[in-house]
């Protein structure tokens, strides 16, 4: 691969994050006192249109963990979390925090008419999954919110 070519693939790559919300410049890092320390990344994303939330099927309710029935956002407590979420590194996202499957979903749309899945959970992670008008993913942001200690989060 000659300098060029390698140069060009790295410019598109950076476009790319800029494109799905990614600011490599805004991070700051956040201390759980007592349990761990991750990056925490401005999001920086066309404001939020429109949001549908799923229907939860009775095969996910069986799959889900205890408790989840107490996890039921509506729309502006989802606004909220979007507006308060910064993204965090997959490595982080995957490794340090606390999973449960109590997932609520759905898709979203932002005013540059730009579609996305989204997924919440109780414990604050989220991922807004971007799409192109085929339904194919172009591009993932991995979310957390410390910040959002509101109700239905726990």
């Amino acid at each position: 691969m000659n300098k060029w070519r390698a140069l060009f693939i790295i410019f598109i790559a950076i476009l790319a994050g800029k494109a799905f919300g990614q600011d490599e410049g805004n991070c700051s890092l956040y201390e759980e006192p007592g349990d761990f320390s991750i990056w925490l990344c401005a999001v920086s994303l066309p404001p939020i249109q429109y949001i549908t939330i799923s229907e939860t099927t009775e095969a996910t309710r069986r799959l889900q963990d205890p408790g989840c029935d107490t996890f039921k956002p509506d729309i502006p407590t989802l606004r909220r979390y979007f507006a308060k979420a910064r993204r965090v590194r997959r490595e982080d996202w995957m490794n340090l925090l606390d999973w449960v499957h109590c997932d609520v979903d759905g898709t979203m749309i932002f005013s540059n008419g730009q579609r996305a899945g989204w997924s919440v959970g109780p414990t604050q992670m989220g991922t807004i999954v971007f799409q192109d008008e085929s339904g194919k993913e172009t591009g993932r942001i991995l979310l957390y919110c410390p910040e959002c200690n509101f109700r239905p989060f726990w």
